[in-house]
């Protein structure tokens, strides 16, 4: 395997498994955006995680006191952080385990079937992508972060046209046509 097509693979990969900042690492993460000056991408690419994953570490860290550091915790304490902990089990109530899924239960089906579209993913990405960057520079005016939600813009008209050539193309299903209902005439006399 070529390193190219090695690093196209580890991308991917990348892309499939978001990671999650661990709560040991919210100082870290509000003092590399608030004191070293780095996006909420760049910090995202070091924890594998998105823009607005780190956006919401930053926020959350503000709200709740925890002070910014430029000391990174040590790989084991975040390892730790995240757990390795098993699935809890179902706490389904008996009585309903063989009812239909609940009305939450259906909208997150729904969900999870939108994001396994790659259509819809790539619109749901690209427009979260535009919120994280516009909040980013709406509290923080400066020349990069305009670049960013420029680019974000450009992403969101994209996955719109995108979105648009797939409508216009997709086959279209004639509806079947009833045959009208005619009224019972009554017998001649």
């Amino acid at each position: 395997m070529t390193e190219s097509a090695e690093n196209h693979t580890t991308d991917d990969a990348r892309e499939k498994i978001r990671g999650r900042i661990p709560k040991s690492a919210w100082g870290y993460v509000r003092g590399q955006y608030e004191q070293a000056g780095r996006t909420y991408e760049d910090i995202g690419n070091e924890f594998n995680s998105t823009p607005s994953a780190v956006f919401y570490v930053v926020k959350q860290a503000r709200d709740r006191g925890v002070e910014p550091s430029l000391e990174k915790p040590s790989d084991e304490v975040m390892q730790a952080a995240r757990g390795t902990s098993e699935p809890r089990p179902s706490r389904v109530r008996p009585e309903l385990a063989n009812d239909q899924p609940s009305v939450v239960e259906q909208m997150a089906q729904q969900a999870n079937a939108m994001l396994t579209n790659e259509t819809c993913k790539r619109l749901f990405d690209a427009t979260s992508d535009t919120i994280v960057s516009y909040v980013g520079f709406e509290a923080e005016p400066n020349e990069s972060g305009k670049k960013l939600v420029k680019e974000a813009l450009h992403a969101v008209r994209r996955a719109l046209a995108s979105l648009e050539l797939k409508i216009e193309t997709m086959p279209m299903v004639a509806p079947t046509m009833a045959t009208p209902h005619q009224p019972e005439r009554e017998p001649a006399e």
